[in-house]
């Protein structure tokens, strides 16, 4: 839109002024909502990249446990094989050998190293849960999404989202959707004992981006984030059945000039 100083818009009718900044107004909502679809995809994206970093970084850890307890059972394991060694020696067999504090250590390295890719990625996550929720209510709070499909569970998921942040609830409903988790993440999130806040909301946000980039869900008041429109001009058939190339004046389907010329005429 063509930038004009105030002293100019003065000049104008009171309509025409009217009209100009009303749709000064529309264009510019419609870039905000899409500056803050895109700063979440920004973000989202920077939390899964920082987690995933870690995740390497634990699961290096993980093996390094897991190798140390591995050398620990092998001295055992060749204690209780020894028929040298009496049952009741056992134990102060293995203590002369190894040390009770590495005993201990090992234990308690190899009891926080349990566990599956899934739970450790989501226990990674947890860790910038207070990143995500410094920007995620805020934006749920002010988008509306929508799909271009019936029966998207993301587009139930983020109203289930955005009515639990205006409630101030800390756990996820047993009536919130799940079906949107990933295979690989629903047992880590998906417990008996119920489902995991942190790690749902986080793998809601992740999807919803995924989502939005491939246009599977869109945004109320956005350009960028919409669903598809029939293309009404070039040599393909719109709605209505006519081709819409560049000598039609006005296209017969929505009633709206399709050239440069009238659309000025028709503004003005």
């Amino acid at each position: 839109m063509r930038r004009q100083p105030a002293q100019s818009l003065r000049r104008y009718p009171p309509a025409k002024r009217h009209t100009q900044l009303l749709a000064f107004l529309a264009v510019r909502g419609e870039e905000l909502t899409d500056d803050i679809v895109e700063m979440f995809d920004t973000l989202i994206g920077r939390v899964f990249g920082d987690s995933t970093d870690e995740l390497t970084e634990a699961k290096v850890a993980q093996a390094q446990v897991l190798a140390e307890g591995a050398r620990l059972f092998r001295t055992v394991g060749a204690i209780l094989l020894d028929p040298d060694i009496p049952p009741a020696g056992v134990r102060d067999a293995v203590f002369r050998q190894i040390p009770r504090e590495r005993v201990v250590a090992v234990v308690g390295d190899s009891a926080a190293a349990d566990g599956t890719d899934a739970d450790l990625f989501v226990a990674t996550l947890g860790r910038h849960f207070r990143h995500i929720r410094a920007f995620a209510p805020p934006m749920l709070a002010a988008l509306r999404f929508g799909s271009p499909r019936a029966g998207n569970e993301l587009v139930e998921a983020l109203e289930a989202l955005a009515t639990m942040n205006a409630e101030r609830r800390l756990h996820v409903p047993a009536t919130a959707p799940v079906g949107f988790i990933p295979k690989r993440w629903a047992k880590a999130i998906v417990r008996p004992e119920g489902v995991d806040r942190r790690g749902w909301e986080a793998c809601l946000l992740h999807e919803a981006r995924g989502a939005l980039r491939a246009g599977d869900l869109t945004v109320e008041g956005s350009r960028r984030y919409t669903p598809g429109t029939p293309t009404c001009t070039g040599r393909k058939r719109g709605p209505c059945g006519a081709r819409c190339g560049p000598r039609r004046v006005t296209c017969p389907w929505m009633g709206l000039p399709t050239s440069r010329g009238p659309w000025r005429s028709w503004t003005t």
